[in-house]
């Protein structure tokens, strides 16, 4: 069977490398955000799609093509195979690019042609069957929908900043960080936690979707067991930092919905004084998204907040330590990491963001 599983574009690197991990296949990246693999079943499919920490969404595909009119569209959408289709149906399309037609003709043009040719039934509140359509520019992919909901979400987040990063860039993040879960981690700007919960959610095997199996597409058509997964409290080396003890407070709720409050070690500490909670070269990985000029931080505060973090990066990390940092500010970071005597080794783009990751290691 042919699948696609969309993801944050520009870092479709770390859903290649859950791919291989979960079910040792390659991908290919059709379009950015847009990965192409072929499970052996669908089983394994919808395993994918609940343990994975990466993606957005997933699915079997049905029909992929390129177009450049409605009318091109419409005959081509309307090639699309219904055979597994054994019930209710609803049709739901995401269009991103310049196009003489809305989301909404596309789900008509399909939905008709499925209602019409193969007599299936249409039911939009809760169908058991979602077919999506994703259209990038002149690309259009239909797929059979495992997920249903955008899985970015997680159920533990109950609480959230204003400038906290959705699970899936946190997981990102880690993954294209190479943090492993033997590795000491900090993060010392945590705000809500996601950083340091989805490393303890990955260290200890919890999948994903943990706890909100009810919610995936794929138990309406598929039967489901959720994997075992062993309840264990192990003590990590996840240190989450926060200066200010409400952004802590929220961190610790967080975990602890998700089940890892034990497993992470909470921290209420100001940046300069972290020196004197850590001893030298200890901490393996420090990856973080810090806070950069804004209406409410002043262009001389971040400054002096940017340099103290790497100041204080050089003191902490090992030999073999990393500094990854989450911004919309490559330039202004790369400077700085500069003068600290830290390399850029690897750089991603966020392409939708506006946002860079930037990956230092400290120069012998």
């Amino acid at each position: 069977m042919n699948a696609l599983a969309t993801c944050i574009q520009g870092l479709e690197e770390a859903t290649l490398q859950e791919l291989e991990t979960h079910l040792h296949l390659p991908g290919r990246v059709s379009t950015p955000g847009v990965i192409l693999f072929s499970p052996s079943t669908p089983e394994s499919l919808s395993l994918f799609t609940y343990t994975s920490r990466s993606i957005l969404g997933a699915g079997e595909l049905l029909n992929h093509f390129t177009f450049t009119t409605l009318e091109d569209l419409t005959t081509r959408i309307k090639q699309t195979s219904s055979t597994i289709i054994q019930g209710t149906f609803a049709v739901r399309c995401q269009r991103t690019g310049s196009h003489d037609f809305t989301s909404q003709d596309a789900e008509k043009i399909l939905g008709e042609h499925l209602h019409l040719t193969y007599h299936l039934s249409v039911n939009l509140t809760s169908p058991q069957y979602l077919i999506a359509i994703l259209i990038r520019n002149n690309q259009c992919y239909v797929f059979l929908d495992y997920a249903g909901f955008n899985l970015h979400k997680r159920d533990y987040r109950i609480k959230a900043h204003p400038k906290s990063i959705p699970p899936t860039l946190a997981y990102c993040l880690l993954a294209l960080s190479a943090w492993k879960p033997s590795q000491s981690l900090l993060d010392p700007f945590s705000r809500s936690g996601e950083l340091c919960v989805e490393a303890a959610l990955t260290a200890l095997g919890i999948p994903a979707g943990s706890h909100q199996e009810h919610k995936f597409q794929f138990t309406r058509f598929l039967s489901f067991t959720p994997p075992w997964h062993k309840s264990v409290q192990k003590k990590l080396s996840v240190f989450c930092v926060d200066p200010l003890y409400a952004n802590l407070r929220d961190c610790q709720i967080n975990a602890k919905l998700a089940g890892v409050e034990k497993a992470i070690t909470f921290s209420r500490t100001d940046l300069d004084w972290l020196d004197t909670k850590f001893p030298e070269h200890r901490i393996d990985k420090i990856i973080t998204h810090p806070p950069e000029h804004s209406g409410a931080l002043t262009e001389k505060k971040a400054q002096e907040l940017s340099n103290q973090l790497f100041y204080q990066a050089a003191y902490l990390l090992n030999d073999k330590g990393t500094i990854t940092i989450l911004t919309k500010k490559p330039e202004f970071f790369q400077k700085i990491a500069a003068a600290y005597t830290f390399t850029l080794i690897k750089a991603y783009t966020l392409t939708s963001q506006g946002s860079k990751i930037l990956i230092f290691k400290k120069t012998p």
